[in-house]
């Protein structure tokens, strides 16, 4: 049943109270076989499921059917809400690149959750091995779910979401929808190579106004939207289907307009609405943070500054997705290894800033994880060789090293896990058998010695930075040579990467802005970049309405350069007597 948020308002109770009531009498005219008037909307999914379902199935056979008008059904169920843009084309092309981006992410997300199943878990046995009944329970509780994550209404447009069709044999049953999609892209890497929108006949031929170029930009543009709200909603049921058949407690949101509380840059839903900082160019879209404006403004500017498409184009409009940016020293792997999701997402945790000076992490609970450091310098070295290894070709000699090194008592002790959990999270990630044990193989060489203990340097170093940006130099009173140069020397060494990148007209993923992430927020989604500080300054952002010339002169000028700021803050605090603890050699 909804509950009564702090900011409603007696207006909306009463609407709450409508809902109830007309979901109420719904419920009572279906008990009585008899088909409810559309003047009682559809039924809430919280209080009836079924009856909300039943208003799904109902429709799909008046739309889709054998003897279907689907101009007539379309008369009596008009959807105004793909026309709130209806003569702005940019405010359609704005929310196109929102939940397309969005979308990506909850493809990406599908695409490894479908191989952990299918692949690692022997699912599709499983799934036939169901009773119908418990299907039925797990499909209906996947299809509220979406209904929480995407727009409700977009569900009348995907008839492959029919629970029985997603129980049955048929073309669109739910193992032949994860297959669909994992056969676009089977990396698993939790970053699909391209969109994918589900292809069904009926949908394409009511949709076949999108390609017609006499059809006016904006309805166009409405169109389209639709069909990737659609696939929103097709990959949610399908994510809560399996997340309701592993038992995972369901992330529901119960703010009246979710997309208007939602970050334009990173997806975050912000409890408080009135949080969020919005665009001063198109007042379209809204932001968590200037950070995130800031890291969002090079491709919002397409479509909000001047020089934004006046004509529609899906291609152009539609985000692209974003290149993985693994963590410093993360191995390319060799030719003919595959990496499991379990292990993309390890390198998932490992490429997050707060991972920085983090060596390995463990699974503990749905969507949070506990990671250790290894305290022995040696020991460190060893296991980050064998780590290595490991994660380029899959070694079990590698792996059960790493096992070794993770199970002595000071390191398990740390994890607060058994062996026994150590080893099977190891088996799943390098897909290998560490029973029997094995030796180590080739000892570790000069060069994979040398090689670790840079990388290690480096990331330690971008830890530190990152502890400073936070203040936590400051109270533990560091040096103001340590906090200004390490400060400095990340800042310097983007821009050094930005001149580059300009140069060469190309972007390589250690070059990719770092993407911000909790190693207890979700598992699945944002990594760190390889090399790159979080206090590192783009000097080509700018803000998200437009260019600004003032900016580009003082750029120009030197004025506002990181380095220029850096060294006058040194400067400043030159004179500081303050005793602190010097970490120098550290930047050496």
């Amino acid at each position: 049943m909804p509950t009564r948020s702090p900011e409603s308002t007696p207006q909306d109770e009463r609407t709450a109270k409508e809902a109830i009531i007309k979901s109420m009498l719904y419920h009572m005219l279906l008990e009585k076989h008899l088909v409810p008037p559309k003047s009682l909307g559809i039924p809430l999914k919280q209080l009836y499921p079924k009856d909300w379902n039943w208003c799904f199935e109902n429709a799909y056979l008046d739309k889709y059917g054998p003897n279907s008008n689907l101009e007539a059904w379309k008369r009596k169920n008009e959807d105004l809400g793909g026309l709130e843009f209806l003569g702005n084309l940019r405010g359609y092309t704005l929310e196109i690149a929102r939940t397309s981006k969005m979308l990506l992410v909850a493809e990406g997300l599908l695409v490894a959750r479908a191989i952990e199943q299918l692949v690692d878990s022997d699912f599709e046995s499983k799934w036939a091995a169901l009773e119908g009944e418990k299907k039925k329970k797990i499909v209906l509780d996947g299809l509220v779910r979406a209904a929480y994550n995407a727009r409700e209404k977009s569900r009348f447009d995907c008839p492959e979401t029919s629970l029985f069709d997603l129980i049955g044999d048929g073309e669109h049953n739910f193992i032949n929808l994860l297959k669909t999609i994992v056969a676009h892209d089977p990396t698993g890497n939790f970053r699909i190579k391209s969109l994918f929108l589900f292809p069904h006949p009926a949908v394409e031929r009511e949709f076949q106004y999108i390609d017609d170029v006499n059809t006016p930009d904006d309805l166009r543009a409405a169109g389209y939207l639709r069909i990737i709200q659609r696939n929103q909603y097709i990959v949610q049921a399908l994510l809560g289907i399996l997340d309701s058949y592993n038992g995972k407690q369901p992330k529901i949101y119960l703010h009246a307009d979710i997309d208007d509380a939602r970050c334009y840059g990173c997806g975050t839903i912000e409890k408080n609405e009135g949080t969020l900082k919005k665009c001063n160019g198109c007042q379209l879209v809204s932001y968590c943070s200037t950070d995130c404006e800031q890291r969002d403004s090079r491709e919002h500017k397409k479509l909000c500054g001047a020089d934004r498409p006046q004509k529609f184009d899906p291609v152009f409009v539609t985000a692209t997705p974003e290149p993985r940016t693994d963590f410093i020293g993360c191995p390319a792997p060799v030719e003919g290894f595959v990496r499991s999701p379990a292990l993309w997402r390890q390198i998932g945790y490992l490429s997050k800033k707060d991972s920085y000076a983090r060596d390995y992490h463990f699974d503990t609970r749905p969507d949070h994880s506990r990671s250790i450091r290894i305290e022995d310098p040696a020991l460190r070295i060893m296991f980050l060789i064998a780590r290595r290894r490991a994660m380029a070709s899959g070694d079990r000699a590698a792996v059960s090293k790493m096992h070794d090194i993770l199970t002595l008592p000071q390191n398990a002790r740390s994890l607060s896990l058994s062996a026994a959990q150590i080893r099977t999270q190891l088996q799943g990630e390098y897909r290998v058998a560490l029973d029997p044990p094995v030796g180590f193989g080739a000892p570790p060489t000069e060069q994979e010695m040398d090689e670790e203990m840079g990388f290690l340097a480096r990331r330690d170093r971008l830890a530190m930075v990152g502890a400073i940006w936070e203040g936590q130099g400051v109270r533990e009173g560091l040096c103001p040579c340590c906090v200004y140069e390490a400060m400095w020397g990340e800042a310097e060494a983007e821009s050094d990467e930005e001149s580059e990148e300009d140069s060469e007209g190309t972007t390589d993923d250690e070059d990719e802005s770092e993407t911000a992430g909790d190693s207890d927020a979700e598992n699945d989604e944002g990594t760190a970049e390889e090399g790159q500080s979080n206090t590192a300054v783009d000097s080509n952002a700018g803000s998200a309405d437009g260019p600004n010339d003032e900016e580009e002169k003082k750029e120009e000028s030197g004025e506002g350069n990181v380095r220029v700021k850096h060294e006058k803050k040194k400067e400043e605090l030159a004179d500081d007597e303050t005793p602190r603890r010097c970490f120098g050699w550290l930047f050496r």
